[in-house]
Protein backbone atom coordinates (compact mmCIF):
# COMPACT_ATOMS: atom_id res chain seq x y z
CA UNK A 1 0.00 0.00 0.00
CA UNK A 2 1.81 3.40 -1.19
CA UNK A 3 2.13 5.57 1.77
CA UNK A 4 -0.10 8.49 0.44
CA UNK A 5 -3.18 5.84 0.79
CA UNK A 6 -1.81 4.42 4.33
CA UNK A 7 -2.08 8.00 5.96
CA UNK A 8 -5.40 8.76 4.47
CA UNK A 9 -7.20 5.53 5.39
CA UNK A 10 -5.42 6.14 8.75
CA UNK A 11 -6.77 9.26 9.55
CA UNK A 12 -10.48 7.73 7.89
CA UNK A 13 -10.25 5.64 11.25
CA UNK A 14 -10.72 8.54 13.35
CA UNK A 15 -13.13 10.47 10.65
CA UNK A 16 -16.42 10.40 13.32
CA UNK A 17 -18.57 10.29 10.11
CA UNK A 18 -16.48 7.30 8.32
CA UNK A 19 -17.57 4.78 10.35
CA UNK A 20 -20.50 4.06 13.10
CA UNK A 21 -18.76 0.80 14.42
CA UNK A 22 -15.99 1.78 17.05
CA UNK A 23 -15.18 -2.23 17.30
CA UNK A 24 -14.49 -2.25 13.56
CA UNK A 25 -12.39 1.38 14.39
CA UNK A 26 -10.86 0.14 17.21
CA UNK A 27 -9.66 -2.93 15.16
CA UNK A 28 -8.78 -1.05 12.34
CA UNK A 29 -6.33 1.33 14.74
CA UNK A 30 -5.26 -1.73 16.37
CA UNK A 31 -3.92 -2.86 13.03
CA UNK A 32 -2.54 0.26 12.25
CA UNK A 33 -0.89 1.05 15.62
CA UNK A 34 0.80 -2.14 14.84
CA UNK A 35 1.89 -1.76 11.27
CA UNK A 36 3.10 1.21 11.35
CA UNK A 37 6.48 2.67 13.38
CA UNK A 38 5.43 6.20 16.15
CA UNK A 39 6.84 8.70 13.34
CA UNK A 40 4.36 7.57 11.38
CA UNK A 41 1.91 7.61 13.32
CA UNK A 42 2.59 10.55 14.74
CA UNK A 43 2.64 12.07 11.72
CA UNK A 44 -0.26 11.24 10.55
CA UNK A 45 -2.29 11.91 13.86
CA UNK A 46 -1.17 15.58 13.55
CA UNK A 47 -3.70 15.85 10.92
CA UNK A 48 -6.08 14.59 13.34
CA UNK A 49 -7.74 16.52 15.78
CA UNK A 50 -6.99 14.16 18.64
CA UNK A 51 -8.27 16.09 22.01
CA UNK A 52 -11.97 14.78 20.76
CA UNK A 53 -10.90 11.42 20.90
CA UNK A 54 -8.99 11.62 24.07
CA UNK A 55 -12.00 12.99 25.84
CA UNK A 56 -14.36 10.19 24.52
CA UNK A 57 -11.90 7.77 26.36
CA UNK A 58 -11.78 9.51 29.10
CA UNK A 59 -15.33 9.65 29.39
CA UNK A 60 -15.96 6.13 28.72
CA UNK A 61 -16.82 3.61 31.51
CA UNK A 62 -17.12 -0.20 31.30
CA UNK A 63 -20.56 0.05 30.69
CA UNK A 64 -20.48 1.82 27.71
CA UNK A 65 -18.29 -0.62 25.88
CA UNK A 66 -20.73 -3.25 26.50
CA UNK A 67 -23.60 -1.26 25.19
CA UNK A 68 -21.70 -0.70 22.20
CA UNK A 69 -20.50 -4.40 22.37
CA UNK A 70 -17.12 -4.11 22.58
CA UNK A 71 -14.91 -7.12 22.55
CA UNK A 72 -12.69 -6.22 25.85
CA UNK A 73 -11.06 -9.26 26.21
CA UNK A 74 -10.30 -9.53 22.75
CA UNK A 75 -8.97 -5.93 22.80
CA UNK A 76 -7.01 -7.12 25.35
CA UNK A 77 -5.44 -10.03 24.26
CA UNK A 78 -4.03 -8.10 20.68
CA UNK A 79 -2.54 -4.84 22.77
CA UNK A 80 0.82 -5.11 23.83
CA UNK A 81 2.79 -2.64 26.45
CA UNK A 82 4.64 -1.49 23.32
CA UNK A 83 1.28 -0.56 21.51
CA UNK A 84 0.87 1.53 24.73
CA UNK A 85 3.36 3.30 24.33
CA UNK A 86 2.71 4.43 20.83
CA UNK A 87 -0.84 5.23 22.65
CA UNK A 88 1.13 7.65 24.78
CA UNK A 89 3.34 9.38 22.35
CA UNK A 90 0.56 10.11 19.70
CA UNK A 91 -1.46 11.81 22.95
CA UNK A 92 1.02 13.79 24.10
CA UNK A 93 1.10 15.49 27.17
CA UNK A 94 -1.89 12.98 28.44
CA UNK A 95 -1.03 10.07 26.88
CA UNK A 96 0.07 9.02 30.74
CA UNK A 97 -3.40 9.22 31.51
CA UNK A 98 -4.96 7.63 28.32
CA UNK A 99 -2.72 4.86 28.51
CA UNK A 100 -4.09 4.35 32.56
CA UNK A 101 -7.62 4.78 31.42
CA UNK A 102 -7.34 2.00 28.56
CA UNK A 103 -5.80 -0.41 30.77
CA UNK A 104 -8.48 0.47 33.55
CA UNK A 105 -11.22 -0.82 30.83
CA UNK A 106 -10.06 -3.47 29.89
CA UNK A 107 -8.71 -4.94 32.97
CA UNK A 108 -4.75 -4.59 32.21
Amino acid sequence: MKNSKFKKKVEEVFNESHRTDLQTRLNTFIFYLKKINIDELTEIMSKVNIDPIIDKILETDKESLKKHCINISEIKNRLTESDFDKIRQICGQKGDVVVNKLKQLIDW
